[in-house]
């Protein structure tokens, strides 16, 4: 059997060199595709203030990664948050809030990090992915998704991106949490991923080329969209036309404002009570705020504003309950040394009766609306962060 073992090892030899050899040419036609898509993030990204909007997933690890390896040579400004930070509504990237902070305070690096349908979860991860680069953190809670943080069983939406960022920062997030699914790969296959399988840069951005051929992410996300398509086709005479992200809302047919008003009123419905002693969201905000002190930065948190009167009018939301939960936010950012600035609070001063003709939904901002609360953002990071007389003290709580 030995002799057997001994003439097996140049055949073990042979097919090991030939799989190596398969790798590197496979490498060899598919990475220039890799790298045309870097070098389009970036030179997007340079242009707009943010990365291209068609694919954010695949293409923020592009400009997280471009960040780590040259940090800016000003101080950076991050901004982070989902779709609302991103601008998914906001057609130029000079009108997010990014792009108007960074047009007020050209002393500065701004960086727009908002990430389309990002929870608490993907938020943390790209912010831990750059704590040692950015200076300041300007960090948007979103009441939607403080509510399906506690309310919806999966903590995460992009675990790829995750695996991307090299994100091993979840570990015992779920232990006083059994009733959710934490929707990423064991901790075995996450530090496979991180320390091995990322090394190969077809495996790490594997979404890149399947994107690329397929126009999708992943088979599973294939079969979704293809059925999707198979059941609006069969019901194409009933359908009502989705309207165009630039829309305003006062401007869509009665149909198009009551698929508007049914999605976000389940997006803000609370399946159970909300409880400050045994909130997710509230636990992962926390953990947020813990980074931020450990790492000695100074942040300024604050909710962007909601669209009043259409939520009124379409009953959408209990403001009593909204700032019932708000408060427990306060409290938990306060108690940090952090400002928090809620501008849906009942004293803030904005026009309400102005922005209202400048939401796609309840919570997007159009083209000049996002401008115009740019500036007012603006004015809170000067105030808060950039001054010497800001009260931002990271204290302990």
């Amino acid at each position: 059997m030995y002799n057997r073992l001994k003439l097996a090892w140049p055949h073990i030899v042979m097919i090991l060199l030939l799989i190596m050899g398969g790798l590197a040419a496979v490498t060899y036609m598919l990475q220039p595709k890799i790298d045309a898509k870097r070098e389009e993030v970036l030179e997007y990204a340079a242009r707009e203030n943010r990365v291209p909007p068609w694919d954010a997933v695949v293409n923020t690890p592009f400009l997280i990664e471009q960040i780590r390896q040259q940090p800016p040579e000003k101080p950076m400004i991050g901004l982070f948050g989902p779709s609302t930070v991103f601008g998914t509504t906001v057609g130029k990237g000079s009108h997010t809030t990014a792009g108007v902070l960074q047009a007020s305070e050209p002393d500065y690096e701004v960086v727009n990090l908002g990430l389309t349908g990002a929870r608490l979860t993907e938020t943390y991860a790209i912010l831990a992915s750059v704590i040692d680069q950015v200076d300041y953190v300007v960090y948007e809670l979103n009441y939607g998704m403080v509510a399906v943080s506690d309310n919806e069983p999966d903590i995460v939406v992009y675990p790829q991106m995750l695996g991307k960022l090299g994100c091993g920062c979840l570990g015992g997030w779920l232990d006083d949490f059994p009733e959710k699914n934490e929707g990423l790969p064991s901790y075995t296959h996450q530090w496979v991923q991180r320390n091995v399988l990322n090394k190969w840069s077809l495996y790490k951005y594997r979404d890149v080329i399947s994107y690329d051929l397929g126009k999708t992410r992943t088979p599973k996300e294939k079969l979704r969209r293809l059925l999707d398509a198979e059941f609006a086709t069969s019901d194409s005479e009933s359908a009502e036309p989705a309207p165009s992200l630039s829309t305003p809302y006062i401007k869509m047919t009665k149909g198009q404002q009551e698929l508007i008003n049914g999605h976000f009123r389940d997006l803000y419905a609370w399946g159970q009570p909300f409880d400050s002693k045994h909130s997710f969201g509230l636990f992962a905000m926390e953990q947020t705020l813990e980074l931020l002190k450990r790492s000695g930065k100074k942040a300024l948190i604050y909710t962007a504003p909601l669209d009043r009167i259409m939520i009124d009018q379409a009953e959408l939301l209990d403001w009593t309950e909204y700032d019932r939960i708000m408060e427990s936010y306060r409290e938990l950012v306060e108690s940090y040394g952090y400002p928090f600035i809620d501008y849906n609070a009942s004293d803030t001063e904005l026009d309400h009766e102005y922005y209202h003709t400048q939401y796609h939904d309840p919570s997007h901002l159009l083209n000049e609306g996002s401008y115009r609360f740019g500036q007012e953002l603006t004015q809170a990071v000067r105030e808060q962060l950039l001054t010497q007389g800001g009260t931002n003290d990271a204290a302990t709580p």
